[in-house]
């Protein structure tokens, strides 16, 4: 019994110590596998977190992206009131405006332009209403342009009121508008083109304003019935022996009467240039008279201004006006009598040349210089006093002024002549011949007129 019990003792030790071998393995397995766990679970846990970074930047990417555009402001309402109904327009590239573009199926004679669909129309498109029969016709100040032959021949035209927003009027826009009766240009307007109001036959008065920089060739040609002209332009360019602004203007009226602004500086270059180029002959415009308003700022007439002016009769110069241009009056055959101003330094060369009609010219003390032929064939002027303030008297000043039989110099002493044939050879007048009226004028006609006189 004893050796019984023994034996399951050692039995029971080696049993204990066997299981204390194999349990050390499962508990490491025990440990490797909750390591392995964590392990894994770490991994999932940081692919999970990057996964969801991913998603943020993106959600992040997403909310930060450029917005989409605000839409356009709508444009301002016109102020102008809606246009006569049932002409045609066109939105403008700006699509904050409109052009007109034809009449469309407009039925009413009196055309108003303002606003179309609520938009300010700011132009009238070329030839647009060309021919119509409209009677009237109202441009609000909305209009900027009024494009080439727009209302051309409109035949029944009667009135044109242009709004103080026009900047341009195009080549012949007006043209052939027979019964148009008066033309105003708003002081707006910078730039008329050529036969704008060409063959305007019953115009009777033009008012240009005082923002015209540009006209073009013959732009208010055949005014025929032409009276009145109120020039206010203070900026005007020079034009051009061929443009002949108002040539065969007045022909069938009485005569114009020219009034200009008193904010006008000089009268352009050609302005009234009365020379018709195709007939070969002066006296293509029918101007009566000028007068320049009370308190006038003009210092200059310029060249050619009143040429071939032949019904010219009356003209006042103001006192400012230092220069009279070249061929300024040429060929003013009617013009009996010339004031000059106390500010006139320079009488231009043909300034009145062919004046056939000038008995009295009266210069002041002031006047410079008297250029090249500046009185040469005035044939009925019979006197003539030379201020002692001139130092230059040009070539032929005088020639073929058949009647001038008394010359006054104020100061016959000191004066000088170089012959045109030997400009170098200078020669001294004797003051006694210059002091007497006759001689004075014999040698200014006739003994030394081709001379070059100094003082």
């Amino acid at each position: 019994m004893k050796r019984i019990f023994l034996i399951t003792v050692l039995l029971a030790v080696l049993l204990t110590s066997l299981m204390s071998c194999i349990e050390i393995p499962l508990i490491f397995d025990k440990v490797n596998g909750e390591d392995t766990e964590s392990m894994t679970d770490t991994a999932s846990n940081i692919e999970a977190d990057t996964a969801d970074g991913q998603e943020s930047e993106k959600d992040e990417q997403e909310t930060v992206k450029t917005p989409d555009p605000e839409p356009a402001p709508e444009p301002d309402p016109s102020p102008y009131a809606p246009s006569t109904e049932g002409l045609r327009f066109e939105l403008n590239a700006d699509k904050k405006s409109y052009t007109l573009k034809s009449i469309g199926n407009c039925q009413s004679k009196d055309i108003f332009v303002g606003s179309y669909n609520g938009l300010t129309v700011t132009a009238i498109a070329e030839d647009a209403l060309r021919g119509t029969n409209i009677k009237s016709l109202q441009l609000s100040d909305g209009v900027e342009t009024v494009g080439e032959g727009a209302f051309y021949y409109c035949t029944s035209l009667e009135s044109a009121e242009l709004g103080n927003g026009v900047k341009k009027i195009g080549a012949s826009a007006f043209g052939n508008c027979n019964l148009l009766q008066n033309i105003t240009i708003p002081d707006s307007v910078t730039e008329v083109g050529y036969d704008a109001f060409a063959y305007c036959y019953a115009a009777k008065s033009i008012t240009i304003g005082s923002g015209l920089k540009k006209a073009g060739q013959k732009a208010f040609q055949y005014a025929s019935a032409l009276e009145r002209v109120v020039y206010n332009a203070t900026a005007m360019s020079d034009l051009t022996s061929g443009t002949k602004l108002f040539c065969h203007s007045g022909i069938e009226s009485e005569g114009i009467h020219v009034t200009v602004g008193a904010n006008v500086t000089n009268i352009p270059a050609y302005l009234f240039d009365g020379y018709d180029s195709y007939n070969y002959r002066y006296g293509a415009i029918n101007l009566l008279s000028v007068t320049f308003e009370e308190g006038s700022v003009c210092t200059d007439i310029g060249k050619s201004a009143f040429v071939g002016c032949t019904n010219l009769k009356n003209i006042s110069v103001p006192n400012g006006v230092t220069n009279i241009g070249e061929n300024a009056f040429s060929s003013c055959s009617s013009l009996t009598s010339f004031v000059m101003p106390d500010s006139i330094k320079t009488i231009g060369g043909n300034a009145f040349n062919r004046c056939e009609a000038l008995m009295s010219v009266e210069m002041k003390k002031g006047i410079e210089t008297i250029g090249d032929s500046a009185f040469w064939g005035c044939i009925r002027l019979s006197s003539i006093s030379i201020p002692d303030t001139v130092v230059y008297i040009g070539r032929y000043c005088f020639s073929d002024c058949i009647n001038l039989k008394s010359a006054h110099f104020e100061d016959p002493e000191g004066w000088w002549r170089k012959a045109d044939m030997y400009p170098y050879e200078v020669y001294t007048f004797d003051s006694t011949a210059l002091s007497n009226l006759q001689q004075a004028a014999r040698c200014l006609t006739l003994e030394y007129d081709g001379a070059i006189w100094q003082h």
